[in-house]
């Protein structure tokens, strides 16, 4: 869950990369929520081949601050950013393939928002399954 999370934060930053062939500022937030979901992945939840089960990061103050301390030696910690760098990019690459695959949906659903500014699931899926030729589900199976 927490890789298909990090693809969908990092769906802006491609999608703008993918349509206009370059990256604004739009995405800083996502790609900050992003690499602390990576960081954690990494640090604290034994998500990561490298490194196991291993918890390099604790929380002190949790109920403050909730500030984090790593607990492992320098060239640890550089090897800790590496690997988080190195699932972003693998999420990034990810994100750019879904969309460049989807690309017709992605572009109706931008011009669909241009129009009428929200989206609801229901016509997303409407659209998404129109342009994939899905038929529509029976009244008693749909969303």
């Amino acid at each position: 869950e927490l890789h298909d999370m990090l693809v969908g934060l990092l769906g802006g930053r491609a999608a703008e990369e993918i349509v206009f062939d370059t990256v604004t500022t739009g995405a800083a937030n996502d790609i900050e929520r992003a690499t602390n979901i990576a960081r954690s992945m990494v640090t604290q939840y034994g998500m990561s081949k490298k490194f196991g089960l291993m918890g390099l990061e604790s929380v002190e103050s949790r109920y403050l601050d909730g500030r984090t301390v790593m607990n492992c030696a320098d060239v640890t910690a550089a090897d800790v950013d590496a690997e988080v760098m190195k699932i972003l990019k693998e999420c990034y690459k990810e994100a750019k393939r879904l969309l460049r695959d989807n690309r017709k949906v992605m572009d109706e659903l931008a011009d669909f928002l241009i129009q009428k500014e929200t989206i609801t699931g229901k016509e997303f899926m409407k659209i998404f399954r129109k342009i994939k030729g899905i038929p529509e589900p029976k009244e008693d199976e749909k969303d």
